[in-house]
């Protein structure tokens, strides 16, 4: 199954969830990471990625550690099945996990200074929501709102087995 997430209209337009369950990205088995892409389609005028909004919550038990966003280049179809390749563009501020609670909030991840990234029309950008360090239990999960039905044409992708990997 599919998930999209979300593009930070509002948490009532999720149905599902996008997960994280791990620190390593090297896991084999859960995602360390999920993401969306989306293509800049504006005429004429420049934009600055500042901010990221996704909304978050935990579940069963509350993982440490932090949460940072990434903006990458993408490659692939955008739609369905673009992700993201390359270093990142820009790294936002890290977010503690400890701001989290058992329901859905919107969290902000902030791009400061030089990583506030220009992007530009008609490219695909992809960006991802990732574990940056921390300590998970067995059964420990941040929950990502999304959604079955998007209102937008981007597509999922997650982070696993040491790879991107588009949602399907």
């Amino acid at each position: 199954m599919s998930e999209t997430l979300l593009d930070g209209y509002s948490v009532s337009h999720g149905d599902t969830n996008a997960y994280l369950v791990v620190v390593h990205p090297s896991s084999c088995i859960y995602k360390s990471a999920v993401g969306e892409s989306f293509q800049v389609k504006t005429v004429g005028e420049r934009y600055k990625i500042t901010r990221a909004v996704f909304y978050c919550m935990w579940f069963y038990a509350k993982p440490t550690g932090h949460l940072v966003a990434r903006l990458y280049s993408a490659t692939g179809t955008h739609g369905t099945n673009a992700k993201p390749y390359s270093s990142p563009l820009a790294t936002s501020d890290l977010v503690d996990i400890a701001v989290l609670t058992s329901s859905r909030q919107a969290i902000n991840f902030i791009f400061s200074g030089s990583q506030q990234y220009q992007v530009l029309k008609d490219h695909i950008y992809c960006i991802a929501l990732e574990v940056h360090d921390g300590d998970f239990g067995a059964f420990d999960r941040i929950l990502v709102a999304s959604s079955s039905t998007p209102d937008h044409d981007g597509n999922g992708f997650h982070f696993k087995d040491g790879a991107w990997c588009p949602d399907e």
